[in-house]
C-alpha cells in the first residue's frame, strides 16, 4: 500500500518537476486502467501537444522543401545534387507523414501556405537578397499547386531570372 501511495504522490507532484517520470507513471496507470491515478487535464494537454508536434513537423518539412524549390528556380547557377537530395527527401518525408496522419491531408493547403511564408524569407536570405529584394523578386503566394507539383518527385521548377 505504501508503494501505491508513493506512486500517487509522485504523479501528483511530478508533472512540472519530472516530466519523464510523470509520463511513465501515467502510461502505467493507463495500461492498468487505474483511472484514479490519471491526471486527465495534463494527459489531454499532452495528447494535444503530440498532435501539434506532428503538424509542426509537417510544416517544417514543407518549409525546407519550398525553400529549396525557390532556390532551385531563382538561383539556377547554384543548383546542386545536395539540393535535389534535400527536395527528394522532404517530399518523401511529407508523403510519409500524410500517409501516417490522413487527417493532416485535409489541412495540407493551409499548412503549405504558412510554410511558404517562412520559406520565402529563408530563401531570400540564402539567395543573399535584402528583404526589399526578396519581397519584390519572390512570389508572395506559393506558385505551385500543392499536391500535383510540390510532392511530384519529377517536378522541379523552371529557372526564373
Amino acid at each position: 500500500m505504501k508503494i501505491a501511495k508513493a506512486k500517487a504522490h509522485f504523479a501528483t507532484n511530478s508533472y512540472n518537476r519530472d516530466y519523464h517520470g510523470w509520463a511513465i507513471h501515467q502510461a502505467e496507470a493507463l495500461r492498468a486502467r487505474r483511472l484514479v491515478h490519471l491526471y486527465l487535464e495534463n494527459l489531454a494537454e499532452e495528447v494535444e501537444d503530440l498532435a501539434r508536434r506532428v503538424k509542426h513537423e509537417l510544416q517544417h518539412r514543407a518549409e525546407v522543401l519550398l525553400t529549396h524549390l525557390l532556390k532551385w528556380q531563382y538561383q539556377p547557377e547554384k543548383k546542386s545534387s545536395r539540393w535535389q537530395v534535400t527536395i527528394d527527401e522532404q517530399r518523401q518525408r511529407i508523403a510519409d507523414l500524410l500517409a501516417e496522419n490522413p487527417s493532416l491531408a485535409l489541412h495540407f493547403a493551409n499548412i503549405l501556405q504558412q510554410a511558404y511564408g517562412y520559406a520565402i524569407r529563408q530563401a531570400g536570405l540564402e539567395l543573399g537578397l535584402s528583404k526589399a529584394q526578396w519581397q519584390r523578386r519572390l512570389p508572395p503566394i506559393c506558385p505551385w499547386y500543392p499536391r500535383r507539383e510540390i510532392l511530384n518527385p519529377d517536378f522541379f521548377p523552371d529557372s526564373h531570372d
